[in-house]
């Protein structure tokens, strides 16, 4: 919640700007589900065997979930720079 206390700051012009670059491609029904599994994984400081655990799926699935992401958005949530990116836009998206 502290990086989005940053954000809200901005114009909203700029904040919807970013959403919209990074989510572009994720449909509704997939950000629900996305927005859980970046959740969980940042819980379980990238280990996809304890995130897979905690979301009650196979690790095979889970780093399927983990590649559509990185399909559809362009971002890896594999790679820090990209899930920091990846984890703000469903943040502040679940702001909304």
């Amino acid at each position: 919640m502290d990086l989005e206390l940053l954000f809200l700051n901005l114009k909203k012009n700029a904040i919807e700007n970013f959403k919209n670059k990074v989510l572009e491609n994720i449909s509704e029904k997939d950000f629900e589900e996305f927005s859980n599994i970046l959740s969980v994984y940042e819980e379980e400081n990238g280990s996809v065997i304890h995130a897979a655990e905690k979301l009650f799926m196979h690790k095979n699935t889970l780093q399927y979930k983990l590649n559509k992401i990185k399909r559809l958005s362009g971002y890896d949530p594999r790679n820090l720079k990209d899930f920091t990116i990846l984890s703000l836009a469903f943040k502040l998206k679940n702001l909304e």
